[in-house]
Order: C-alpha cells, then structure tokens, then sequence
C-alpha cells in the first residue's frame, strides 16, 4: 500500500474545515496557506538560469528543451565566467509569450471553423 498523497491529504483538511469557515481551526490553516504563499513570493527569482532550470522554466521534458535548442528555436545562452552557460530569464519570457498568441489564434480557428 502506498503512503497517503499529501496534497489530498490537504485537500481533505480543507474540505473539511470549510464546513465552519469561523472556528480556529480553519483560521489556522487559511495564515498557513497564506504564510505558504509569503514564503514562496518572498524568494529570489534567478535572472540567469541552468539548462535543467530553463527547460522546467518553460514546462518542457529534458528531450523536447534539447530538440528545440538544436533548431535554435530557444534563445541562445549567454556565457558566464567560470560557471557555464546560462539562460536569461528576461529571454526564456519573451520566447514564452512569443507561442501563447499563436496558440490562441489556432484555437480560435478551430473554434470557429
């Protein structure tokens, strides 16, 4: 038997503590959730990137990051002194937003079609 899934574990709890949204309990777990998203927000966004950061960055598998970067459809990596090549962040955005209009044009087209 595997171990319990954490975040169902957590959806449970939350479920089950929005049914008295005004007891101490679920105050308590909405300024964890809450402190959760502070922390997160708090920490430093790279502006240079490794390759495993890039391709996570874009949501794309090891392979299909690899593939695109050899038909120099990613941007290029900038050299860095002594530690490698990195990405920037700033370039990694634009070529992102870049694809989101072209798929949300063949949407449309598909929609309307």
């Amino acid at each position: 038997m595997s171990p319990p899934d954490p975040v169902i574990a957590h959806v449970s709890t939350a479920v089950s503590l929005a049914s008295s949204p005004g007891s101490p309990a679920f105050k308590a777990f909405i300024e964890a959730i809450v402190k959760a998203i502070r922390e997160q927000a708090a920490q430093p966004v790279p502006l240079l990137l490794t390759t495993q950061q890039a391709w996570e960055f874009l949501g794309l598998s090891r392979a299909a990051f690899f593939r695109l970067r050899s038909s120099d459809v990613i941007p290029k990596p900038v050299a860095v002194e002594g530690v490698g090549r990195r990405y920037r962040r700033i370039d990694l955005e634009r070529f992102a937003a870049a694809l989101k209009p072209s798929r949300r044009k063949v949407t449309r087209e598909v929609v309307e079609a």
